[in-house]
């Protein structure tokens, strides 16, 4: 990746033609801060390819700019610009992260937020082990939403602290600060607001610095109370009662996520919540059985059907009655009689009238 040594930054105007670099050509300004472009749309005149380019106030590390993560977008060049500096990145199709008009509420929203937060801590707990310091000005305006529904953070290169005004309705109690449980509190203000559709202390500066000094965060029906527990740890007002790290959170957060499913899972009606092997049989309506063969017309109350015979494989001829069955006809058929009607008897008395019918048959 080219980087620019030289630390005299460049002047220049950007806007729409304008040449950064000798490389890149501005093609639109995607949004600006305090009046200055902070991030355009350009055209790599190299390889005709599409970037980003993004304006910040510090020099970019190039361990970051080097680092590959799916929440980076590929760094392809950089240098000063003025007293800060630019990096140009590879295109990707989105825009600035906004809170949505209205919470996210529901199993299917707390999933792809809680992805998304993951996804976050990952990248963050390969920052700090890289750069062995925090980012320290994660706010809303770090991220850009993809159209493949991916979050994008956009200034790991080239934080800038106390320069935005909105930091504030993130920025933890003790402000501005190497600490890595400073990333911890801010991440979690933010999915806060994405999952409530509103920064977690207000909305003005003001009021926002006095509720992270003093408010706890507020329960939300958008938030299952086990996630909520973990939020509410990153942004204990303390840093030691945070967790110690990136990783720890996330552990945390993925076991909350178990806990919140499996709690779902056991408040489900009865008949939905029962595997499918120990459910309640569905009633049916009654088998008809068909005619036991060889039996004698008064049992099986009419003809036999025809049997196919196995020696030919063709229809055979009315089978001939054996005389011992014939002979047990008269006490059979009381006895089957009985059993029609007389589901509800007794192991014994069935016992008995089976070994009355095993008398008769055996002669």
């Amino acid at each position: 990746m080219d980087v620019r040594g030289s630390e005299r930054g460049s002047t220049g105007s950007v806007i729409p033609g304008a040449l950064i670099d000798g490389r890149f050509r501005v093609a639109s300004v995607v949004s600006r801060r305090d009046g200055a472009v902070e991030v355009c749309n350009a055209l790599d005149e190299r390889t005709r390819q599409r970037v980003r380019v993004r304006f910040g106030p510090g020099r970019p590390d190039v361990r970051v700019l080097e680092a590959k993560h799916v929440m980076l977008p590929p760094s392809l060049a950089a240098g000063p610009w003025a007293s800060g500096a630019w990096v140009a990145t590879a295109w990707f199709d989105g825009e600035p992260l906004r809170l949505p008009d209205v919470p996210m509420v529901g199993d299917e929203a707390v999933h792809l937020w809680v992805e998304a937060l993951a996804d976050v801590l990952d990248l963050l707990d390969r920052l700090h082990r890289t750069l062995g310091r925090a980012h320290g000005s994660i706010g809303l305006h770090s991220f850009w939403i993809g159209d493949d529904g991916r979050l994008r953070m956009m200034d790991a290169s080239a934080p800038e602290p106390q320069l935005r005004v909105e930091a504030a309705l993130w920025s933890p109690p003790e402000g501005p600060s190497s600490d890595p449980r400073t990333d911890l509190y801010a991440v979690a203000a933010v999915f806060y607001g994405l999952a409530t559709a509103r920064p977690p202390f207000g909305a003005e500066p003001a009021e926002a610095r006095a509720g992270h000094r003093a408010l706890r965060l507020s329960d939300h029906d958008a938030l299952p109370p086990e996630v909520l527990s973990v939020l509410r740890t990153a942004m204990e007002k303390q840093p030691h009662h945070r967790f110690s790290s990136a990783e720890r959170m996330r552990v945390a957060l993925a076991k909350a996520v178990g806990d919140w499913e499996s709690r779902a899972t056991v408040m489900l009606p009865p008949t939905e919540a029962l595997p499918t092997s120990i459910a309640a049989p569905v009633a049916s309506a009654p088998e008809r059985i068909p005619p036991v063969p060889y039996l004698p017309e008064e049992l099986t109350g009419g003809q036999d059907e025809e049997q196919p015979s196995w020696e030919t494989m063709e229809p055979a001829p009315r089978r001939t009655r054996r005389p011992a069955v014939r002979r047990a006809s008269g006490p059979a058929l009381p006895l089957l009689a009985v059993g029609v009607v007389g589901i509800g008897l007794s192991v014994a008395a069935w016992t008995a009238l089976v070994a009355l019918l095993l008398g008769v048959v055996g002669g």
